[in-house]
């Protein structure tokens, strides 16, 4: 009995010594998912000339060829999906989702190279010309979302600077014993690449002399926009009807000392999305 007897301790020693020691050898191994990588981003053409185009119902039709390197260290299989944004200068979205293809079809020149290809097509309207970004990223099987990558796009065209058409305000007002009165600055504008391109129209003191160069923008909302706070009274723009160029702005005025009795001379001007302004239409505008 005593061979069996030591047989037996002799296998119940190598079953600790093999696995006992370490409790995780009869446990799954810890694979821990590693999200893909996007690198060597390539945009053709990465400018284009919209006036080189021909609209269609006022809009442009604009397609590029988007390339670009994506890996995964769990294997190329591991990647499921590229994907391909055009964002505007403001960060709208114009075109969201388009998929990239590594298939050898059409645009992609090689399957399973890691080079992800294919097109990215929007629409846009003249006042939309300008910088773009195209955004890359790689998700994987596991839904983990790669590093993002951000080419610029130029689409350009001739611009027009905007045009003031004219800038009114009361000439003259009498200030009030108590409380406050609101004027209604306004001011009409155009542009030849549509009102869409103008951005800012602003008026700004320049006699006295303003040393802060403060801009008072004014809106073209129909009134509808959120209020902005001027001297801690909320106010809305005073404006009428929304998106027929003409802009404005109500600004209160305080009882004397508060508001000197004075004569004020404003500056009015416009300003495009290329940075084009208008020339500048004073007007005077005396409190007593």
């Amino acid at each position: 009995m005593r061979p069996v007897r030591t047989y037996i301790a002799l296998c119940i020693l190598l079953l600790l010594t093999l696995f006992g020691c370490d409790k995780n050898q009869l446990e799954p191994f810890d694979s821990k998912d590693t999200p893909p990588l996007v690198s060597t981003l390539q945009l053709s053409p990465d400018s284009i000339n919209i006036d080189n185009l021909v609209p269609s119902n006022g809009v442009y039709n604009v397609s590029v060829i988007v390339r670009v390197k994506a890996s995964d260290i769990d294997g190329p299989s591991d990647i499921i999906s590229v994907l391909v944004d055009a964002l505007r200068s403001d960060a709208s979205i114009a075109v969201s989702g388009n998929e990239l293809r590594d298939d050898g079809v059409a645009t992609d020149s090689l399957r399973g190279d890691g080079v992800f290809s294919g097109p990215i097509a929007f629409t846009l309207s003249r006042s939309q010309a300008g910088r773009y970004g195209v955004r890359v990223r790689a998700i994987d099987r596991n839904g983990s979302e790669s590093n993002s990558l951000v080419n610029q796009l130029t689409l350009a065209r001739r611009n027009s600077a905007p045009v003031l058409l004219n800038a009114t305000t009361p000439d003259t007002i009498d200030l009030p014993a108590s409380g406050y009165l609101t004027v209604q600055f306004t001011a009409s504008a155009s542009d030849s690449d549509g009102l869409a391109d103008i951005r800012p129209v602003f008026f700004r003191r320049l006699i006295p002399i303003d040393t802060s160069q403060t801009r008072f923008f004014m809106k073209d909302d129909g009134g509808l926009d959120p209020p902005v706070i001027v001297a801690g009274i909320s106010l809305r723009s005073g404006d009428d009807i929304a998106g027929d160029g003409r802009f404005s702005f109500l600004i209160p005025v305080f009882p004397f000392p508060t508001t000197a009795r004075r004569t004020n001379l404003f500056g009015f001007q416009a300003i495009d999305s290329f940075g084009d302004t208008s020339a500048t239409i004073q007007h005077y505008f005396t409190t007593r």
